[in-house]
């Protein structure tokens, strides 16, 4: 009965860090950012953070001046029962344990996904980049200035 209940709790571990995993995917958008107290918004070259599922991610680079990889790794990780995004990343600020949330805003008919994300020194709240033709067309034009520089 033992083995059971053990094998129970590691399950639902599971079950839930794949939850938290699957969530965290994809384009975010982000509308507040702060370091260490300071509003870094106005600061970020690029607002959106990209959560791909084979485990790399794409970071904004904090000052135009900064020529760091935006590439990283990512993985989600249960502690006391809560679930943390860890970003292993070239850029200092980037490379932390954040912990994550999920709420849903009601934008006129839409429910639209947000996700906030603090760590000792960094909070973020972004929400879900939605791909209609529109927005497909402002990613490609993003992408050509990104290839551009």
């Amino acid at each position: 009965m033992q083995k059971l209940f053990t094998y129970s709790i590691i399950f639902t571990l599971f079950i839930s860090c794949q939850k938290a995993e699957k969530k965290v995917l994809g384009y975010w958008i982000i509308e507040e950012a702060t370091y260490e107290g300071e509003d870094i918004f106005n600061v970020l070259r690029y607002n959106v953070l990209s959560i791909e599922s084979n485990g790399t991610c794409k970071t904004p680079v904090i000052e135009k001046k900064n020529s760091f990889n935006r590439e990283a790794h990512w993985y989600t990780q249960k502690k006391d029962g809560q679930p943390y995004l860890i970003i292993n990343s070239d850029i200092p600020t980037w490379n932390q344990e954040f912990q994550i949330s999920f709420k849903t805003r009601i934008q006129g008919d839409a429910k639209v996904p947000e996700i906030y994300l603090q760590s000792k020194d960094m909070f973020l709240k972004a929400v879900r980049h939605c791909l209609s033709s529109e927005s497909v067309l402002i990613t490609c034009i993003v992408i050509f200035f990104e290839w551009l520089q």
